[in-house]
């Protein structure tokens, strides 16, 4: 047999076993209804603050650790 035909019918047979295993172990997995459900996080977006004379970046002041002012939201 060809060596090119051996690897290619080689690969479909473990491809094929592969499939196999993945189905056998998603039929052992919780079906989707048993599962909890996934907690929601709200999400910010932000953007680089820009000092609006200069349109320069601005820099985050360190004598407020509670605020970040280099980063303001958007939404």
């Amino acid at each position: 047999m060809n060596p090119y035909l051996r690897a290619a019918a080689n690969s479909e047979t473990l491809r094929l076993q592969a499939a196999e295993k993945l189905q056998a172990r998603q039929a052992e997995v919780a079906p989707a209804e048993l599962l909890e459900p996934i907690e929601t996080v709200e999400v910010q977006e932000i953007e680089r603050a820009r000092d609006p004379e200069t349109g320069q970046f601005l820099a985050d002041d360190p004598t407020t650790p509670d605020v970040n002012e280099a980063w303001k939201n958007i939404s």
